[in-house]
């Protein structure tokens, strides 16, 4: 997570937090090495598992999206406990808090994560549906380049093998459900040349 992102976050947070006079509690899996290897480990186990049941839905493109945004800088994960509750990237976050005066609301009716997951899912669709989140997020091919300089590619899910040591016939996009394209990168894991030994 970086610094600008990690300050970001915990101002948005004590904002909410203050105004709504309820504890929310910031994790950062970046600041420990096992920890966010043990985190992605896990997510990528997960991308293997099979939903066949249409209750586990959202659950399924929860971990999509998770798995998206392995290498981009910005995301969130809102949990409750153990359960996670909804997953989103940087820009996503940063309008839902932005617009909190439209659904603090609810927060009463209701709980805080379940009014900020019904809030940040329908932020979610009605960017996809006037196209607005291709700018924020993803799904516009033409825009890709600008995309990824100014919010990484998080319409890119790293496949893992399955058991049988074949990769997915098919993944739908996390964001907008459309079948993603299968393409095959190759990435030198070395941050500099002084990095690299023989």
């Amino acid at each position: 997570m970086d610094k600008e992102w990690t300050e970001e976050i915990d101002e948005k947070i004590s904002f909410m937090s203050k105004d709504l006079n309820i504890k929310i509690k910031r994790f950062n899996i970046e600041e420990r090495v096992e920890v966010k290897n043990k985190f992605w480990g896990g997510i990528d186990s997960l991308m293997l598992t099979k939903f066949h049941k249409e209750e586990y839905y959202f659950a399924k493109q929860q971990v999509k999206r998770l798995s998206s945004y392995k290498h981009t800088q910005g995301w969130f994960a809102l949990n409750k406990g153990p359960t996670t509750v909804v997953v989103g990237s940087r820009a996503t976050f940063s309008k839902a808090v932005a617009e909190f005066h439209m659904w603090k609301v609810s927060v009463r009716q209701r709980t805080f994560e379940v009014a900020f997951k019904e809030y940040h899912e329908k932020l979610c669709k009605s960017l996809n549906s006037t196209h607005e989140l291709s700018s924020i997020a993803c799904c516009s091919s033409m825009r890709a380049t600008t995309i990824q300089k100014s919010f990484g590619n998080c319409c890119t899910i790293e496949s893992v093998l399955t058991a049988t040591g074949e990769y997915p016939e098919k993944i739908s996009c996390p964001v907008c459900d459309q079948v993603m394209e299968i393409t095959v990168t190759y990435k030198c894991n070395h941050t500099s040349k002084d990095d690299f030994h023989c």
